[in-house]
């Protein structure tokens, strides 16, 4: 137990040495927390749907953001992340969804269009803001640790 003890004094000793570590873990780390909570304000949409109609048929709600167009938006705004889906509605009131996304993306989509007053709240399929910050945390608690090993290696040396 004597040598464990003496072991930490040593590494305190050295660690004392390297001021700049000592100050910037603490404060890497507290920017971090209050980024990831900055970060992860924002409110969870399931979607940007872009709509082709002739007159506003579906509302934004706290759910879709949608954006009325004249014609529909090629493929390459599907693929690049513009848009999560193209509803194009016709003049008998069928309607006709385009996605790249998931199979349930496209029945939570069918469910909002079929009643858009319900409640849509299991629509988002993310993470929750805990577990981001949580993430963020892990991530710079592993960096120090990996560099604070600068002492491991020592005192393999010595």
């Amino acid at each position: 137990m004597r040598v464990f003890a003496a072991v930490l004094k040593n590494n305190l000793w050295r660690l004392v040495g390297q001021k700049q570590r000592l100050l910037l873990f603490p404060i890497v780390t507290v920017v971090a927390i209050a980024g990831a909570v900055f970060l992860n304000t924002k409110a969870d949409i399931a979607g940007n749907i872009a709509v082709v109609s002739e007159n506003a048929i579906l509302q934004p709600t706290a759910y879709l953001n949608v954006i009325t167009l004249e014609q529909a938006p090629p493929l390459s705004d599907l693929v690049a992340g513009k848009y999560d889906a193209t509803v194009i509605f016709d003049n008998h009131g069928g309607y006709e969804i385009q996605t790249i996304k998931s199979d349930s993306f496209r029945q939570t989509l069918e469910s909002i269009l079929a009643d858009p007053s319900a409640d849509h709240s299991g629509a988002t399929e993310s993470r929750g803001k805990g577990t981001n910050i949580m993430g963020f945390i892990l991530m710079f608690v592993m960096m120090q640790g990996v560099s604070l090993m600068f002492m491991f290696a020592e005192d393999k040396e010595k």
